[in-house]
């Protein structure tokens, strides 16, 4: 599994210190996205830097794409995802029905393209990670029957108290399978980034 390499530790631990996300939700997205999933950064125009800073911080493997300059190349890209091909990529929208939206209109993508979308991270317009969220692909069930799942929250920002909370664990098993590793495997590297990375920001000036 690839291992965050120390100058990616010091800008995702600069990014903790501004409050764009935590130590937790920054290990995983990093995971899974060192699997490959499809990741994509959404965020208003205000944030757009914020945006892109993230995506080359957790994601550095990968060349980003921007999906509002893709058009309805976009599309191509949803199918390749459909097929296992991963992609990192920002787009400007300021929640997951947005990013929806916009694919939907400008890329003619459907229900069945958009359940591709992988893991999708929403910031708000000071730059701070609001959401993410697992969107689950459609699947096929033991009989052969076309399943579509809702999209799951991985973490919310609790508006009362301006920290994230986290729900990855309810579906732990979904995202082990996604990675082929064992759910147990996948919390226990969860947590030995988190603490890697919480050491790194108290390193950070």
């Amino acid at each position: 599994m690839n291992i965050l390499s120390a100058p990616d530790a010091a800008r995702v631990a600069g990014l903790i210190r501004r409050r764009v996300l935590d130590a937790e939700l920054a290990a995983l997205i990093e995971i899974l996205a060192a699997h490959r999933l499809p990741l994509v950064i959404a965020a208003p125009a205000s944030a757009a830097a914020t945006a892109d800073d993230l995506l080359a911080a957790v994601d550095g493997g990968r060349v980003p794409v921007d999906l509002d300059a893709l058009g309805d190349g976009a599309l191509a890209l949803l199918r390749a995802a459909s097929l296992g091909a991963g992609f990192a990529a920002t787009i400007r929208a300021g929640s997951l029905e947005e990013v929806r939206d916009r694919l939907q209109v400008a890329a003619g993508a459907g229900d069945d393209e958009l359940s591709y979308l992988g893991v999708v991270v929403i910031l708000d317009g000071s730059g701070q990670v609001v959401a993410a969220h697992h969107v689950r692909p459609l699947a096929l069930d033991a009989q052969g029957h076309v399943q579509r799942l809702g999209p799951a929250v991985l973490a919310a920002r609790d508006a009362r108290t301006g920290q994230l909370e986290h729900f990855a664990w309810g579906v732990m098993p979904e995202l082990a399978a996604r990675t082929s590793t064992k759910a147990g495997d996948l919390e226990a590297e969860i947590e030995r980034r988190r603490d890697a990375l919480g050491h790194a920001v108290s390193h950070v000036s």
